[in-house]
């Protein structure tokens, strides 16, 4: 059996590497937003649907909103959220 000091360096290192492994597949999907938006960006520019300073205003706030971190809810439900779902009738 391993013993206890063993076991708590084990529960060490699987921490450090599922931190690491978080740190890398967020740092990869960062790198393929930026992409898309700069690929969207770079259509709409084409399409002469925005301008060059408009469309890097525009990826300089898509890409400050996803470096935030949204803010946790502020109170807990009492009870269950009511969702009213609508329907258009053709």
């Amino acid at each position: 059996m391993s013993s206890l000091p063993d076991l708590f360096q084990k529960a060490f290192y699987l921490g450090v590497g599922l931190a690491s492994y978080t740190g890398e597949q967020v740092n990869r999907q960062m790198s393929e937003l930026r992409s898309q938006a700069q690929t969207l960006a770079d259509d709409m520019i084409r399409r002469g649907e925005m301008t060059t300073e408009q469309a890097n205003q525009w990826l300089e706030t898509v890409l400050q909103q996803t470096q935030t971190s949204p803010s946790p809810p502020s109170k807990t439900p009492d009870r269950p959220q009511v969702i009213e779902i609508e329907t258009l009738d053709d």
